[in-house]
């Protein structure tokens, strides 16, 4: 959600396991426009870092950080935030 958001909205977002979005001609354009607002932190081999290199009509946009995570192998729990090393709750000031 916070990656669309950005395209669409030009707001600056940051991500942790996101999901690729599906590319079409309107998508691909605001996914040029904006690609530089969003920031995706992935643990390597999460199921949906998977999805991204398997589907070819969805990607994810933005730049990505690789982050280590105590998931172990399994794609599903890598994917748990909690997993992710060094994860500390976000604090609004």
């Amino acid at each position: 959600m916070a990656s669309y958001c950005a395209i669409y909205g030009g707001r600056v977002a940051a991500t942790i396991n996101p999901a690729p979005l599906n590319i079409n001609l309107i998508s691909g354009i605001a996914m040029i426009r904006n690609n530089g607002l969003v920031i995706n932190y992935v643990a390597s081999g999460e199921i949906l870092d998977i999805l991204d290199a398997a589907a070819s009509s969805m990607r994810k946009v933005g730049t990505t950080i690789r982050v280590a995570t105590t998931g172990g192998f399994n794609p599903v729990a890598r994917h748990s935030i909690g997993n992710l090393v060094g994860f500390v709750e976000p604090v609004r000031s």
